[in-house]
């Protein structure tokens, strides 16, 4: 997902902007940090929706989900080609038991109910710093870090913005990797009932 031109596209973003439009909602368009989405959506500071959220448990409780807008693919890890300590793993929970592997996140995101439980058993070091992707995968790119999580699809979108400089990056799947999970429109407690209504009828006709 990401806005190009004003308009918001990829897999999760055109099946937001459609259903909107087929519902006939109007709505603004903005951008803003995870952790920021998060927090306007739990003080209900304004009607308001934020695109491609996994469930939880606690995000549940603070706001509200459409129907699903699109099942992911499985997480992937984007390391340096050349990282030898992170290539020699060829599963990802032998990986997260690591305590010498240094992994960075990104701040405040679910990366879905399974992936979010490998990571809570983690020994490996995680960082979620402030940084946006471009950021993240800098830090990788530097050797400040072993890897981050994204999918396939994301992962080659924002390695495409380095240029040569990110043939440098390889993204690595494991085998036991949890597949992907169902992605929604998670939104505030102030958006109407009637409304979301109009969105799952309209998702359900994408569908």
């Amino acid at each position: 997902m990401m806005v190009k031109n004003g308009i918001l596209i990829g897999s999760e973003g055109s099946t937001a902007a459609y259903v909107f439009w087929a519902a006939g909602i109007d709505y603004t368009l903005s951008e803003a940090p995870v952790a920021r989405q998060l927090e306007m959506i739990a003080k209900d500071q304004a009607p308001s929706c934020a695109v491609g959220y996994y469930w939880t448990a606690d995000r549940a409780r603070s706001g509200k989900y459409t129907l699903p807008i699109f099942r992911s693919q499985p997480q992937d890890l984007v390391i340096r080609a050349d990282n030898p300590k992170v290539q020699s793993y060829h599963s990802l929970v032998a990986l997260l038991a690591d305590p010498s592997v240094n992994l960075v996140l990104r701040n405040g995101n679910s990366y879905g109910p399974s992936v979010d439980a490998l990571l809570l058993r983690a020994k490996a070091r995680i960082k979620r710093p402030p940084e946006n992707s471009h950021g993240r995968l800098k830090m990788v790119l530097a050797g400040m870090e072993d890897g981050t999580l994204f999918t396939r699809e994301e992962a080659e979108l924002q390695i495409q913005q380095f240029g040569d400089e990110g043939k440098a990056l390889q993204v690595k799947h494991f085998s036991d990797t949890p597949p992907g999970e169902p992605s929604y429109l998670y939104c505030s407690n102030s958006v109407g009932d009637a409304l979301i209504n109009k969105v799952n009828e309209a998702l359900k006709k994408r569908h």
